[in-house]
């Protein structure tokens, strides 16, 4: 991965609201990352199997509830496939079921977290795993 460019960052959300939430939050408080957007699983696998931005990203903020690609086949594909297993991925979902925050870091998630809290907690989880997973 390359260290030197802005931390890239891949938001795989199906909930537009999402997108401009934490939108919102990087434009605020990290303005030296790039987003990308994604609203199901197979669009970002496509998007990382042609390389479109010509470099991996950083990190990958992954809903668990996907359509077409499940966040648990997305997370299964990503650390099956060599080259994508480096990339930290961080769980958020709105899921509280045990069994779905154990399958997440069995599968090799770096972090699960809540979608539910207000902004400020959503701002400090937000800045808490980006330092955590980019520094």
């Amino acid at each position: 991965m390359n260290t030197t460019a802005q931390p890239l960052i891949y938001l795989v959300d199906d909930d537009l609201d999402e997108h401009f939430l934490l939108q919102k939050i990087f434009n605020r408080h990290h303005t030296d990352c790039t987003l990308r957007y994604f609203t199901d699983g197979a669009e970002l696998v496509t998007h990382l199997t042609h390389c479109l931005d010509g470099r991996l990203p950083n990190l990958i903020v992954l809903d668990w509830n996907l359509p077409v690609l499940s966040g648990t086949q997305v997370l299964q594909l990503l650390k099956q496939d060599c080259q994508w297993r480096g990339i930290p991925v961080v769980v958020r979902s709105g899921s509280e079921q045990e069994n779905d925050i154990k399958s997440s870091y069995e599968l090799g998630a770096q972090a699960f977290i809540m979608k539910a809290g207000n902004y400020q907690q959503l701002v400090n989880s937000v800045t808490a795993l980006r330092y955590r997973c980019l520094n």
